[in-house]
C-alpha cells in the first residue's frame, strides 16, 4: 500500500492535496501536512509506521489531466479510483497502467491483450 501510494505519486500525480489513512471501525485521518512535511513520501511519514486499514491520495492525474483519488485497502488487492472521467476504454488503460507500474513507457498506456479462456 505504502510502496504503490510512493510510485503513484512520483509517476502520476502531482499538486496532492489530500492524504488520509483509516480503520474500518473509524473516521479516516487527514495526514497531509504530516506527508508533506515527510518529503513528500509516504514511506517516510510517521503515522503510516503504524498499520491502518486504508490510505487515500487525491490529486491530479498527469496522465488523465483531470482529478483522481485513490483508496488502497491493506492486506487486500482492492483499490478504489475515483475521478470526473467517463471514458470507460481510458479509465481501464489507467488502471492497468497503475497496476503494471509503467507510468513513463513507450507502452503506458495501452491495454494488454485479453487471455484467452481455453
Amino acid at each position: 500500500m505504502i510502496s504503490s501510494a510512493d510510485y503513484m505519486a512520483a509517476a502520476d500525480l502531482e499538486n496532492i492535496s489530500q492524504v488520509t489513512s483509516g480503520f474500518i471501525d473509524s473516521e479516516d485521518t487527514n495526514i497531509t501536512e504530516l506527508y508533506k512535511k515527510s518529503n513528500g513520501k509516504f514511506s517516510e511519514t510517521e503515522e503510516l509506521k503504524n498499520e491502518a486499514a486504508s490510505l487515500s491520495v487525491a490529486g491530479i492525474s498527469k496522465a488523465l489531466k483531470t482529478p483522481m483519488k485513490i483508496v488502497w485497502f491493506n492486506q487486500t488487492q482492492v483499490l478504489r479510483f475515483f475521478t470526473i472521467v467517463d471514458d470507460e476504454t481510458l479509465i481501464k488503460k489507467y488502471i492497468e497502467t497503475v497496476i503494471r507500474r509503467t507510468f513513463g513507457t513507450n507502452d503506458a498506456m495501452k491495454l494488454a491483450k485479453p487471455i484467452l479462456k481455453q
